[in-house]
């Protein structure tokens, strides 16, 4: 019996303005969300988080006058992952739901 995986959704979270720690401030991360959760869930989620944070609704590279601002901004967007198989793993045999299920990267890139 084969059992369907349900494929979770990734996010490009940018946090973008001088209000944030060194870590974090003018930087991207992907994360994976849970199964079946929505970007304007997990968005909600990372709101409540950072309550004084400006919201972008873009999903371009902000300019200097957001990244230099003393304010805090976040943007956060779906992105797809890439399969991208080693070359000593390729032509192996694999089943494809395996393949299919644990992407190895995840490319991001402005437009």
């Amino acid at each position: 019996m084969k059992i369907l995986r349900p494929k979770p959704d990734y996010f490009a979270v940018g946090y973008y303005g001088q209000g944030y720690p060194p870590f974090l401030r003018n930087k991207v991360f992907i994360h994976r969300g849970k199964e079946y959760e929505r970007r304007e869930d997990f968005q909600n989620q990372l709101m409540s988080q950072f309550p004084s944070a400006v919201r972008l609704n873009i999903t371009t590279m902000p300019g200097d006058d957001v990244r230099l601002s003393p304010l805090q901004y976040i943007q956060c967007f779906t992105v797809q992952p890439v399969l991208e198989i080693p070359p000593h793993l390729r032509n192996k045999p694999v089943p494809d739901q395996i393949n299919k299920s644990v992407p190895l990267s995840v490319s991001l890139s402005y437009e």
